[in-house]
């Protein structure tokens, strides 16, 4: 077995090496089944009564059972478990498969969202919120998840960008990573998870499902072959090389060959295991071997299945497609050594993660899920994603013995589900941003009265109680509006359900309703809920008139909480975007789009009415205190291409109060054999100082790390000169230099 010290010193095994142990326990199961048992152990049946499932499948049972926050409770669970063992032939128990993507099970705490995850710039808490959240999970029996949601979403108007960690490989790589560390926790010598505090991570979507045209889920990701290579395959390496379970294709067609995931051997057989060397479980989406018949590239179910088989897709989420392949063998158009090899990996997943020999889970258990330990991780995460967008005169943090009325306004400030956001188990007390408002200045500055207006709808531009929210505003001493997206605006889009937009703008009546507001010259801090970037109406204009924005994604149960206590600097703000915001859907992907540019001859072309730069950078985010970077020292300034660049400086607090920031490593390639990315992010340390500290930090990258894919997609690193920056953001200059990769 392969073993990898991680960050925290805990050794973990490899999922990709197989364990001695579990391998025969596995060939010994093998050569008891016949052909239908093999083929049911590759079903995940959606949608079937418990009823139809036992009729279908109850003499040969099935892989799996994917249950979601309508699922059947534990006792029933339990019960269809004794069913299965007791009725079929082999007694070979199922797995129960859940989504877990911040959010354990039904009355488990709810962390924020991966996107506000992601802007801790934290890995080590991005760990700790994935532990508590497989505890969650063990508690209602699950053994896998289908987190994390590994995608680069570049196009924020695709409603599943508050499910990833941003648009940059480095920072979803890492991310990715944690929460794989977090869920998977410690195997044994023997290849065994803990059953009962860690859960198998299934990582989605397997391969550029975050770039979409239109915004839409689940079109074509029309790249090159090298784009691929050089960026979104990037963060699935990192999980391979981490140990990740399971693997998810993802909906879309990858234009470089014309085929959906799903069926395309290319990316998961040749690539994901040849040269990633990806060993373990891939399963479905849901309904996805079926869709292929939507693509127009199978004629029947049979057919479906045989390239979902073929292509290397081992488990069928929705068990209505790969029942077919029994005939599919016998008939001779699948080898049996395809299915072998899909039901060798879906056993060893069972022995692995204890289904096999803990079938059962412990109904006793589910008593507190959401307990104050992890209350208060839920707190501490959602302080930290909040990412300060604008402080005109240092508005924040706000004195409350300075106010004695206090107004909420907007849609978004006593709604409790915009943020848990998608993918979300109910149950918990979610604290909306009324609450927590009245929380802190209940317990600290009683005197201080709160009111509520709700102003505007989501989903409508009705001004019906537009009126109510002004009178309301003109009266109080201290403003907040809360508004940005609900559930309905910004969620996975499918089914006839909506989620993915065209315009960035705030739906609705609450651009109105912003704007009417903040012209009253109240001081008034504007509050974003929203699972994406937002803009703010025709150019902007309407920013000039905001002294403070703050930005909480979908900060999950204590998300209230957290809005109040930075607003009122109990905390300080923490989080930096991990994703541009375009000044408009015009700027996606484009060119003034800093994070994805690549060099051009015409560098110098501007738009007609808009600025050529974001409304704000990747990287970007605001303090209560300042910082200076100096000294930056390059060591060595010439390096073999088997080499590593230390990039030095120091890191100065400059103002009154501690605070924390994030160093970030910048890299070009100044001359190439193919058109390079501008800028790349390749490092970046977060920093946390007291008033007046300076501390002496090093960054690094390995030269092999700054290689690419070239012309020929052979991956090469090129000697010549490479540009640093290291800064705070993006665009940012901070700090410059250059290295010389020698031959």
């Amino acid at each position: 077995m392969k073993f990898v010290c991680l960050v925290l010193c805990v050794v973990v095994v490899v999922q990709g090496a197989f364990s001695p142990v579990i391998e025969q326990r596995v060939a010994d199961l093998m050569a008891s089944m016949t052909l239908e048992e093999k083929v049911a152990q590759l079903l995940i049946p959606v949608n079937f009564s418990l009823d139809d499932i036992k009729q279908k499948w109850g003499t040969t049972g099935v892989g799996a059972i994917y249950i979601d926050t309508t699922g059947p409770n534990l006792d029933v669970r339990n019960s269809m478990q004794s069913y299965f063992i007791s009725n079929s032939r082999l007694g070979i128990p199922i797995e129960w498969v859940q989504e877990a993507l911040h959010s354990g099970g039904v009355n488990g705490t709810i962390y924020p969202m991966p996107v506000g995850l992601s802007c801790t710039w934290d890995e080590d808490l991005v760990t700790r919120v994935h532990q508590a959240i497989a505890l969650d999970s063990r508690v209602w029996g699950a053994s896998r998840t289908m987190s994390p949601n590994m995608n680069l979403y570049v196009d924020p108007r695709f409603g599943r960008f508050q499910e990833g960690f941003g648009e940059d490989p480095l920072i979803t790589s890492r991310m990715a990573v944690a929460a794989v560390k977090g869920l998977q926790g410690s195997l044994d010598q023997d290849g065994y998870y803990n059953f009962s505090s860690s859960i198998m991570s299934n990582a989605k979507h397997f391969a550029a499902y975050g770039i979409t045209q239109g915004g839409q889920d689940g079109t074509v990701a029309d790249i090159s072959e090298r784009t691929m290579r050089d960026i979104f395959l990037k963060p699935w390496q990192a999980v391979v090389d981490a140990g990740v379970g399971a693997i998810m294709p993802s909906h879309n067609e990858i234009a470089y060959n014309g085929i959906p995931a799903h069926g395309n051997k290319w990316l998961l057989t040749d690539i994901l295991m040849g040269e990633m060397q990806w060993e373990g479980l891939i399963s479905s989406d849901f309904g996805d071997i079926q869709g292929l018949q939507g693509y127009h590239l199978a004629e029947s179910t049979e057919d479906a299945a045989v390239l979902g088989i073929t292509a290397g897709v081992h488990m069928d989420l929705g068990g209505t497609s790969y029942p077919p392949l029994v005939d599919a063998v016998n008939e001779g158009k699948v080898d049996i050594s395809l299915v072998n090899t899909a039901v060798h990996n879906v056993l060893y997943t069972k022995f692995a993660t204890g289904v096999m020999d803990e079938p059962y889970a412990d109904t006793s258990l589910l008593v507190d899920l959401d307990t104050a330990e992890h209350r208060n991780l839920a707190l501490e995460a959602a302080e930290k994603s909040i990412v300060l967008l604008k402080n005109s005169n240092n508005m924040l943090p706000l004195d409350a013995s300075d106010y004695s009325s206090v107004a909420v306004i907007g849609p978004l400030g006593d709604d409790a589900s915009s943020l848990a956001g998608g993918y979300t188990e109910f149950g918990a007390n979610i604290i909306t941003p009324l609450e927590g408002i009245r929380n802190f200045l209940g317990t600290r500055y009683p005197k201080v009265s709160v009111s509520y207006a709700q102003g505007a709808n989501v989903m409508d531009e009705s001004t019906d109680m537009l009126a109510a929210a002004v009178t309301l505003a003109q009266s109080s001493d201290l403003v907040f509006v809360v508004i940005g997206d609900n559930q309905d605006t910004c969620q996975e889009s499918w089914g006839g359900r909506t989620g993915d937009v065209t315009t960035l703008d705030f739906p609705g009546g609450q651009q109105n309703l912003l704007e009417q507001i903040v012209a009253i010259g109240k001081p008034t801090v504007v509050v974003l809920v929203a699972g994406r970037p937002k803009t703010f109406g025709y150019m902007n204009s309407v920013l000039d008139q905001i002294s403070a924005l703050l930005v909480t994604w979908r900060p999950g149960e204590e998300g209230g909480n957290a809005i109040a206590n930075i607003a009122f600097g109990l905390s300080a703000p923490y989080g930096r975007l991990t994703s541009s915001w375009p000044y408009s859907v015009g700027q996606i992907w484009g060119p003034a789009h800093p994070y994805w540019q690549k060099y051009r001859y015409y560098d110098d072309q501007l738009y007609t009415f808009e600025p050529h730069v974001p409304l704000f950078p990747f990287g970007f985010g605001l303090t209560y205190t300042s910082f200076t970077l100096s000294a930056l020292v390059i060591s060595p300034l010439t390096v073999p291409t088997t080499g590593t660049v230390t990039f030095s400086v120091t890191v100065r607090n400059t103002g009154s109060i501690s605070g924390s920031t994030v160093v970030q490593l910048y890299i070009a390639d100044r001359v190439a054999s193919v058109v390079r990315w501008k800028k790349m992010l390749y490092d970046y340390k977060r920093v946390t100082l007291d008033s007046s500290q300076s501390q002496r930090i090093s960054l690094s990258v390995s030269v092999e790390d700054l290689g690419f894919w070239d012309a020929s997609v052979s991956y090469v690193v090129e000697p010549g000169w490479f540009d640093v920056w290291v800064s705070q953001d993006c665009i940012d200059t901070g700090l410059t230099g250059s290295f010389l990769v020698s031959a």
